[in-house]
């Protein structure tokens, strides 16, 4: 089947982090090898305080486009990232400023157990909003691919059969997907015009807490 992306064109998307960690010696170790300030003026909405032993991206939808490209489902994970996104930011900065972040990086390969298991909690979200024609170029390019968006199409298009059939991922998307043609899912995105993709991780030492989530919300 051959698809058109041809027949909207407004688009409007946004991607964005939102990020606390509560761990002394990662911001202790951010602020040995990295210019504070200089983050500062870079992007104000990032910041590592080793006064507090907090480290935040700022919840700010429309100033804020930085984005984790996944959300890490531990805490290595979340600390490793967070450095590859300085990593990111200083990319086009002199040379000491990325020494810097480089020399932070490597720190962690040495004492980064050390570190995580010092960490006391993380809250982190990942949000990426999909409108108009963004939106329509990933249901035309990933609807048999993406199992939970398939059975939300499948649903949508078959309601009662999907809900009888008693199948799910791979078997649902084998059942119906022969069937779907280009001007059922253009029904479908004029009827869903837009969606919402969340991550979450949270992590809480004292109370006993690792999880991560993700929704694609229609």
């Amino acid at each position: 089947m051959k698809l058109r992306l041809d027949y909207v064109t407004n688009s409007s998307s946004s991607s964005y982090t939102v990020l606390n960690i509560k761990g002394k010696m990662f911001t202790e170790l951010l602020s040995y090898f990295i210019d504070r300030e200089w983050i500062q003026e870079i992007d104000k909405n990032i910041d590592f305080d080793p006064v507090s032993g907090e480290v935040t991206i700022a919840n700010n939808e429309y100033e804020n486009e930085i984005d984790f490209g996944f959300c890490p489902d531990n805490v290595p994970g979340v600390l490793n990232r967070f450095l590859d996104v300085l990593d990111q930011m200083f990319e086009f900065s002199e040379s000491n400023y990325i020494d810097g972040v480089n020399a932070a990086k490597q720190a962690m390969k040495q004492v980064g157990k050390e570190v995580a298991e010092d960490v006391r909690s993380i809250e982190l979200k990942r949000v990426d909003s999909y409108r108009s024609y963004d939106w329509q170029e990933y249901v035309l390019n990933n609807y048999d691919s993406d199992s939970d968006l398939f059975k939300d199409i499948a649903e949508y298009l078959f309601e009662e059969e999907a809900e009888n059939c008693g199948l799910s991922g791979k078997e649902l998307i084998n059942q119906f997907k022969d069937r779907i043609t280009e001007k059922m899912l253009l029904e479908y995105i004029s009827f869903c015009p837009g969606a919402r993709f969340e991550e979450n991780y949270r992590y809480d030492k004292e109370n006993g807490i690792d999880s991560y989530s993700k929704e694609m919300v229609y």
